[in-house]
């Protein structure tokens, strides 16, 4: 019942039947123009895991990058501790004061 946040949310309903949210478009993927609630979505998310706890799960080599955030760039913009790591991805927790 943890929440997820993921740039894969159909890879891992597939794979687990699991519902997520989807990390935030840096990038509309239809329009190629700039999101410009970016920022806010990323706030929202850090508020939501420091206060209800959960996980980003990010999945690599799907080929997103080019509208979503890479993985560096969320672990500098979230206070993100590793939990797991393999080379098909990794999974995050929100870190601790």
């Amino acid at each position: 019942g943890a929440i997820i946040y993921t740039d894969a949310p159909d890879v891992l309903y597939l794979l687990d039947g699991r519902a997520t949210s989807s990390i935030p478009e840096t990038v509309d993927f239809s329009t190629l123009k700039r999101n410009p609630r970016f920022d806010a979505q990323i706030d929202e998310i850090r508020r939501t895991l420091s206060t209800r706890g959960g996980y980003v799960v990010y999945v690599r080599g799907l080929g997103r990058d080019s509208f979503l955030p890479t993985e560096a760039s969320l672990t500098r913009l979230l206070p993100l501790r590793l939990v797991d790591n393999t080379g098909d991805g990794a999974i995050y927790t929100i870190a601790g004061p």
